[in-house]
């Protein structure tokens, strides 16, 4: 019975896998790596640690210039001079640059045309003489030729027109060593009325100078059509209702030119409202179909304009002491009244005005802007007074420089910021 258990079980001695040897070079291994010891352990564990830290410090130093490279830059806070004046002035102004002790003005002149159309319910018998616009020209000489009021021109088609004043056609003028005519416009009117007068474009010869050298050499040719030669009845509007429209087109032109006179005035220049004076021509009327006439007016403005800074300079001269012709502005110009003490001169000839000027005018002193960018570039931080002494029209500034270690300002104007602060 034992013997049969004991048949059963694997013998532990043979075939096993317990019994296969595992080959180990213990000496091997010990020449290879040494002995392995809790010394030098630690050296390798405090030497990756410095790599570590070399590392980060380079990259930091790095981070650092980088840093200083692309956030470099200087804000100067500027706060310039400042006075405040009460002020009710009388001052003249006048046209004539020349003049320095008086305040400048310069004329601003737009003209502007518009038409209304109205029906006729009127007749009237009319005989109309055609006019146009000629070009006389002198290829004569270099000498002004002076004709008389009435000279004839005869178009190519025999007709005769006049001029009803004088004029003098200036002499030939030598233009990159050839020689141009001298030429003048003028109006010219038919020597009779009626429509056989009205025509397109034509030359003109001057029948006065048959004879003489100077008829080849004085010509003329139309600038525009010559229109308007009429003898018969037309359509008329009736003055009453004439009257009503062209006080219509009045108001309306004298809106819409004042708007363009505020929009083309230069930034650096200001028109005061009572500065301005319009003017309105009647312009001829015009039959568009038999019952309807057009009615055309002209308006023109004459407007003053003064330079913002020469009237701040003539304001400061007059009641600041001291004052030294810096650059200077009126902060508040706008709220200042100014008005023509005799609204009857005639600005568009250059009469000399009375200007009063009413209000607290707010005054500053200007500075250039880049020139003091330029003027601090590479500069220490503790140059800037040094600096600033240049500009008289700078109380004093603050400056702040990033990174906040650098102590000079920026090598580029672009990285250095401008801001004026008004106390």
């Amino acid at each position: 019975m034992t013997k049969k258990i004991l048949d059963g079980l694997v013998s532990l001695n043979e075939n096993s896998i317990r019994q296969i040897p595992i080959e180990y070079d213990i000496k091997k291994e010990k020449q290879d790596n040494g002995p392995i010891s809790p010394i030098k352990i630690r050296r390798e564990k405090r030497a990756s640690s410095i790599g570590l830290w070399f590392i980060g410090i380079i990259v930091i130093v790095f981070l650092f210039f980088l840093f200083s490279i692309l956030f470099s830059g200087a804000k100067v806070l500027v706060y310039p001079q400042k006075a405040t004046l009460s002020l009710d002035e009388i001052i003249s102004a006048v046209k004539n640059l020349n003049n320095k002790d008086a305040m400048q003005y310069e004329v601003m002149v737009i003209d502007k045309n518009a038409s209304k159309s109205i029906k006729a319910t009127g007749e009237e018998y009319v005989e109309e003489s055609a006019s146009g616009t000629i070009t006389i020209f002198n290829n004569f000489d270099s000498k002004d030729q002076r004709l008389i009021k009435n000279t004839r021109f005869e178009s190519a088609g025999g007709l005769t027109y006049r001029i009803k004043n004088s004029v003098v056609v200036p002499g030939i003028k030598k233009v990159d060593g050839k020689n141009i005519p001298g030429s003048v416009d003028v109006k010219v009117y038919a020597n009779e009325p009626g429509e056989k007068y009205n025509i397109g474009l034509s030359d003109f010869t001057i029948p006065g100078f048959k004879g003489d050298p100077r008829f080849d050499k004085f010509y003329a040719r139309s600038k525009t059509p010559i229109t308007g030669g009429l003898i018969g009845n037309i359509k008329i509007v009736p003055e009453e209702d004439k009257q009503a429209t062209i006080k219509q087109i009045h108001s309306e032109i004298e809106k819409e030119i004042l708007n363009e006179a505020r929009l083309q005035i230069p930034s650096d220049f200001i028109l005061f409202d009572d500065l301005i004076k319009i003017t309105f021509e009647s312009l001829p009327n015009s039959n568009v179909n038999g019952d309807t006439v057009l009615i055309s007016e002209k308006a023109t403005l004459n407007g003053a304009i003064i330079n913002k800074k020469e009237l701040a300079k003539f304001i400061a001269k007059n009641k600041i002491d001291g004052f030294k012709d810096e650059d200077i502005e009126i902060l508040n110009i706008n709220d200042l009244k100014i008005s023509i003490i005799d609204k009857n001169k005639n600005i568009s000839k250059g009469e000399e005005i009375g200007l009063n000027i009413k209000g607290n005018a707010t005054l500053v002193w200007l500075y250039n802007e880049e020139q003091l960018k330029l003027d601090l570039v590479d500069k220490n931080k503790k140059d800037i007074n040094s600096v600033l002494s240049k500009y008289p029209g700078i109380k004093k500034a603050e400056v702040v420089v990033t990174p906040f270690w650098k102590s000079a300002f920026p090598s580029k104007p672009k990285n250095i910021k401008i801001e004026r602060i008004l106390e």
